[in-house]
């Protein structure tokens, strides 16, 4: 296995993220644990179980970004990544 690279904060990088990460384009990323929806007013929905962990990478164009899937451990074998623009806002 490769040796890790630098990634963001104390987290060393792993597997396919590694190029985006040499390139400056890995932003960030969790595993997602446990949690609830919370309203202020009203029952709130129930939390989405199948989001497991997120990335957050720069790239030129959605298009762009849909290619950082490839080598993702649960696309490969035909599980689903979302990839969604994170919009700046002021």
């Amino acid at each position: 296995m490769d040796a890790p690279v630098d990634g963001v904060g104390d987290h060393r990088v792993r597997g396919p993220i590694r190029g985006p990460a040499r390139e400056g384009r890995l932003q960030g990323g969790s595993v997602i644990g446990r949690g609830e929806c919370v309203r202020k007013a009203g029952a709130a929905a129930p939390i989405t179980h199948r989001l497991t962990g997120y990335l957050t990478v720069r790239a030129d164009s959605l298009e762009a970004a849909k290619s950082l899937v490839a080598g993702n451990p649960d696309y490969e074998p035909g599980g689903a990544v979302e990839v969604r623009d994170l919009p700046v806002t002021d």
